[in-house]
């Protein structure tokens, strides 16, 4: 079985979830009790999302810290990356439309 670092560089290759022993549903059902449990810690809130710009983007509460995110950058942190390595992420102020 491949470590977590050659499963992520093969993933980017464009190799199935599959080549590693994890199913889609299982993966899924794994980054959304990431994401749950990350909420119940309460230090993940999706604030806003918006889908005008032909994608998703949301305006998340991360700790004591406010991103503006894409759709990928949220399933990142989801999966338990910090939102400040993500590079999608955007820190901004909290009182900014």
């Amino acid at each position: 079985m491949p470590n977590d670092r050659e499963a992520k560089d093969s993933l980017a290759a464009g190799q199935p979830l599959e080549t590693f022993g994890i199913s889609k549903r299982n993966h899924l059902a794994q980054r959304k009790a990431v994401g749950d449990l990350l909420q119940r810690q309460k230090r993940l809130f999706v604030l806003r999302k918006d889908f005008s710009q032909g994608g998703m983007t949301a305006r998340i509460r991360y700790g004591n810290r406010y991103y503006d995110v894409d759709g990928a950058g949220l399933a990142q942190i989801r999966d338990g990356i910090d939102p400040a390595d993500i590079w999608t992420a955007e820190e901004v102020d909290p009182t900014s439309p």
